[in-house]
């Protein structure tokens, strides 16, 4: 497990000690928080990875509603995903506090994430 100060991520291991991969619900929650926690452009292979920073804005209603709406098109992005169930967006100071409800397609859970990001 690597605690990210915001949620822990699950990192499967074998009997041995080697990474595994993980699949399933824990796979889709650790790519949501994924996502959510990258800022776009910076990943050089992956440019479109990540959401748009904010960083530099005014912390107004406006500045959250964009960013409600980019993340929730960079969450739907991914197949899996088939709806967001519910967007909550803070502003505390100059550090927005966002928290969405991912649903995700057959047997995936609903799954609650986190991210914060300052302005």
């Amino acid at each position: 497990n690597a605690d990210t100060g915001q949620m822990m991520i699950d990192v499967g291991t074998t009997p041995g000690g080697d990474l595994a991969t993980i699949s399933g619900t824990k796979n889709f929650g650790q790519a949501m928080f994924l996502v959510t926690n990258t800022e776009r452009n910076s990943l050089k292979a992956h440019p479109s990875y990540g959401v748009l920073r904010l960083v530099g804005s005014r912390t107004t209603h406006a500045t959250a509603t964009i960013w409600s709406m980019e993340t929730e098109r960079t969450l739907t992005a991914d197949p899996r995903v088939e709806t967001i169930a519910d967007v909550g967006v803070s502003i505390n100071g100059d550090v927005l506090i966002g928290n969405i409800d991912v649903i995700g397609q057959e047997s995936l859970a609903r799954i609650p994430v986190m991210t914060v990001q300052a302005l």
